[in-house]
């Protein structure tokens, strides 16, 4: 069926809606989640887990408030609470990835790591630290070793 399908207009896109600190997610009577309260991760773009976790935050603030359990300033307060401490952390790391790849300093890192010069640190850093020396000859007693071995 779709292959004789043809495209009517061009591809559109949404932006994404997102934050790094959480705030303004809650009004008297209601609570938002998902994509509502920006809860999509500012980095990958990605929110579906964002918004299924805040549903089970928000339904809980809210079951606390309906068995009487807390007030509904006291249960909003948890929901805001539960929030930051579950996606605050990547959101921040998310925020400083977008801010990574908008200054060009990870282009400047890949050119860096591919270039002649580090590598060739690397290999001696690494060839340092596996043979506890600096030089990159090989041992006067390996050369010795071979010699002796060659001659028996």
């Amino acid at each position: 069926v779709l292959r004789t399908a043809k495209q009517v207009g061009g591809w559109k896109g949404h932006p994404i809606v997102h934050t790094t600190w959480i705030t303004n997610v809650t009004r008297p009577g209601a609570l938002l989640i998902g994509e509502a309260a920006r809860l999509t991760h500012n980095g990958t773009g990605e929110g579906i887990s964002q918004a299924m976790q805040s549903g089970i935050y928000a339904a809980a603030a809210v079951a606390r408030v309906v068995r009487g359990e807390a007030t509904e300033k006291v249960a909003w307060r948890g929901y805001v609470r539960a929030l930051r401490r579950r996606f605050t952390a990547g959101f921040a790391g998310g925020y400083v990835l977008r801010n990574l790849v908008a200054s060009g300093a990870l282009d400047s890192l890949a050119r860096t790591y591919n270039s002649a010069s580090f590598q060739r640190a690397i290999h001696w850093i690494v060839g340092a630290a596996l043979t506890g020396s600096t030089s990159q000859d090989a041992p006067a007693a390996y050369g010795e070793s071979r010699n002796e071995s060659r001659v028996a």
